[in-house]
C-alpha cells in the first residue's frame, strides 16, 4: 500500500504540472509561429503534442489508476452499507474537473497544430487559472482531512 500512495502522489504531482506548464507552452509556441522572424528562436511545432501524449497523459492515468486502488483504503468494505466519505466525493469531482481540463488541453494543442490562434492567450491563461484552482482543491480537501 505504501508504494501505490508513493506512484499516486508522484504521478499526480507530475500530472499537475504538466497541467499548469502545457497551456504555457502551447501558447508561447503560437506566439513563436505567428511571429516567424530569425531572431526568434522557435520551438518545434509538434513539441507541445509531445509533451501531451507521452508525458501528461500517462501521468494522468497512472495517477487515477493507483488513487483507484487506494479506494480500498478509505472504504470499509465490512461495514453493512459502506458508505463513500463527503471529503473524498468531492477530491473525485475536483479530480474529473482536472480530467476535463486535461482534454481540453489536448484540444488546444489541436488548435495549435492546426494554426488557430484567436484567443489563444486568453484560452491558455484561462485555463491555466482553472487548472490551479482546481489542484489547490484537491490539496486543501486531501490535507484537511482527518487521519
Amino acid at each position: 500500500m505504501p508504494w501505490i500512495k508513493f506512484l499516486h502522489i508522484a504521478t499526480l504531482s507530475l500530472w499537475c504540472g504538466a497541467l499548469l506548464y502545457l497551456p504555457a507552452l502551447v501558447h508561447s509556441c503560437g506566439q513563436a509561429r505567428q511571429a516567424g522572424t530569425a531572431a526568434t528562436p522557435t520551438l518545434p511545432a509538434t513539441l507541445p503534442r509531445h509533451v501531451f501524449t507521452l508525458f501528461a497523459t500517462p501521468m494522468a492515468l497512472l495517477a487515477i489508476i493507483s488513487g483507484s486502488l487506494l479506494f480500498t483504503g478509505v472504504i470499509d468494505p465490512r461495514a453493512e452499507q459502506p458508505a463513500v466519505p463527503v471529503w473524498l466525493m468531492a477530491k473525485l469531482l475536483l479530480v474529473a474537473g482536472m480530467v476535463v481540463c486535461h482534454a481540453f488541453t489536448g484540444w488546444l494543442v489541436q488548435r495549435h497544430e492546426a494554426g488557430q490562434y484567436q484567443a489563444m492567450g486568453m484560452l491558455c491563461h484561462g485555463l491555466m487559472a482553472f487548472s490551479a484552482a482546481l489542484i489547490v482543491g484537491v490539496l486543501w480537501l486531501v490535507l484537511a482531512t482527518p487521519l
